[in-house]
């Protein structure tokens, strides 16, 4: 019975080992496969830049010869590329650095172009009006607009008197709630000069 123990402790103790070496040798394989995925993106980018700054000293070349520009002859690939890198390198700069900020810059610029400002200082400021009628049709004709919109977030000035972003979830619950404390102003406002 012992015995039968310590020979299944060895095997285990054998697979454990096994499957050791195996998740070892796996995690070395990836790293390889990482390495040679990092280099041949880093050939590919050193040949982009390559290609660029090739294509400015063309272009600069031109420009000194008189400003034909030839480019539109040749090829129409690398050489026709903006002059994207003016500045000069910092120490210990390299090429995969300069385009991943290029890269980076160009999607924060993508971002900014879609992305709204969240207050719209352009938009000119309508008024509310101070009769309660009117304030409640108002506010009657809003909150059928917000149970229309199927959008998630909706613009609505009537609330706080000016042009503003809600969700059209909270925007319908404020909404109900301003309806409901005007009509009961008006209810108890009928009441109280029924009563005098």
């Amino acid at each position: 019975l012992a015995r039968n123990a310590e020979e299944r402790a060895l095997k285990e103790r054998a697979d454990l080992e096994r499957k050791l070496k195996a998740d070892y040798a796996a995690k070395i394989e990836a790293q390889k496969r990482r390495k040679q995925e990092m280099e041949a993106e880093r050939v590919a980018m050193e040949e982009e830049l390559r290609q660029i700054r090739a294509a400015r000293e063309r272009r600069a070349k031109q420009l000194a010869d008189g400003g034909v520009d030839v480019a539109k002859e040749e090829d129409p690939g690398p050489a026709n590329y903006p002059p994207t890198y003016t500045a000069p390198l910092k120490p210990k700069t390299t090429v995969r650095m300069i385009l991943m900020a290029a890269r980076a810059k160009r999607a924060a610029d993508a971002a900014k172009a879609t992305k709204q400002p969240r207050v719209r200082m352009d938009i000119e400021h309508l008024k509310t009006t101070a009769d309660m009628d009117m304030r409640c049709k108002m506010l009657l004709q809003e909150l059928d607009r917000a149970f229309a919109c199927r959008k998630q977030h909706m613009d609505s000035f009537v609330l706080h008197n000016t042009e503003q972003r809600f969700p059209t979830k909270v925007l319908r619950l404020e909404l109900e709630r301003e309806l409901d404390t005007l009509l009961l102003a008006q209810v108890f406002e009928r009441e109280q000069i029924s009563r005098d």
